[in-house]
Order: structure tokens, then C-alpha cells, then sequence
């Protein structure tokens, strides 16, 4: 479990770390060619992207949520230490693209870090966030038999819908944030 936690939140680190450089040096060619203020274009950019990210969560669009339909092979579970599949697995989640995708939330975060423009707060940004979903770990915990992991299969489907508004008002909320700092940075 450890493992699989340290896992997560370094895939985070390494996806965060590498969008904030790719968006350092997008707003450094930016800089280059004259455009210096790129801030509110930038948060309002973030708050469109939560915006979006809440509306396929609530399945208001016709599209359906892009994602890779892989997950991580189960059989590292007989070739591997249980540290290196549980660091492996949590590894990929945290990288966020790499398995199947359930949730426009994922978007979201890569796309904050990668807004940050800063290796390190977009680092930050994917830390937190492949921490969180490795967490989800935690909903197995006591888990010992195959019968009660179709038990909590059931339980986690009845909880969908409930998860997919939660997720859509963080969304929301967060695009709400992001647009009261641009406009507290607007001078009139």
C-alpha cells in the first residue's frame, strides 16, 4: 500500500513537473514574442477547462470522455514484488493518461500544472493529485475475500452518480475561484 501511494504521488510529480516545463516554455516563446501578459488569459483558460471538465462529468456533451483503454497487466501480480507493482500501479495512476480514464477531473489537473508554467508548482499540482488518486486504495483496505470486493463493486457503482456531481461542483467551484483572482487582478 505504501508502495503503491509513493507510486502515485511520484507519477503525479514526474506528469506535473514535465507539463509545468512544457508550459514554461510555451509562455517563454510566448514572452519572446512580445506577448508579455498572458496571467488572465491563462486563469480564464483554466476556468474553461474546469468548466468543460465539469460538463462531461455530468454527461451534458454527446462526446464521450477520451481515454486509452489499458490498465496495468495483472500478471505483475505473480512476476512481481508486491512493492514493485503496488509502486508500478500507482505509478501509472498518478501519471494520469496512461490507464483508462473516468473522470474529466484527470484533464483538469494536468492541464493546471501544465497553466503553472513552473516545473515546480506543476510538480506540486501532480503530487497532490496522484496522491489523491491513489488514495482511492484506501476503499479497499479491508478487503480479504473476491466476494466482498463484489460487495464494495456494487457499493462504488451506487455511488456514480453522487461522485460524478461531486467531482462536476469541485470543478465547478474551482473555475469559480479562478475567475474571482482574475478578476480581483483586474485593475479598473
Amino acid at each position: 500500500m505504501a508502495a503503491f501511494l509513493i507510486g502515485g504521488a511520484a507519477g503525479g510529480i514526474v506528469a506535473g513537473a514535465l507539463l509545468g516545463a512544457a508550459g514554461a516554455a510555451v509562455f517563454a516563446v510566448l514572452g519572446h514574442l512580445g506577448i508579455r501578459s498572458v496571467a488572465t488569459a491563462t486563469v480564464v483558460f483554466l476556468a474553461g477547462v474546469a468548466l468543460l471538465a465539469a460538463a462531461f462529468d455530468l454527461r451534458l456533451l454527446p462526446l464521450g470522455l477520451p481515454t486509452v483503454h489499458r490498465q496495468v497487466d495483472e500478471r505483475w501480480l505473480q512476476r512481481y514484488r508486491g512493492w514493485v507493482y503496488g509502486g508500478g500501479f500507482g505509478f501509472q495512476l498518478g501519471l494520469g493518461v496512461v490507464t483508462i480514464v473516468v473522470t474529466a477531473a484527470v484533464y483538469a489537473a494536468l492541464a493546471a500544472a501544465f497553466l503553472t508554467g513552473s516545473v515546480a508548482a506543476g510538480g506540486l499540482i501532480g503530487g497532490v493529485f496522484g496522491l489523491a488518486r491513489s488514495a482511492t486504495l484506501f476503499s479497499v483496505a479491508r478487503v480479504r475475500r473476491p466476494d466482498q470486493l463484489a460487495v464494495l463493486g456494487q457499493r462504488l457503482r451506487r455511488f456514480d452518480p453522487a461522485a460524478r456531481r461531486g467531482a462536476a461542483l469541485l470543478q465547478l467551484a474551482m473555475a469559480g475561484a479562478v475567475l474571482a483572482m482574475a478578476a480581483s487582478a483586474v485593475t479598473w
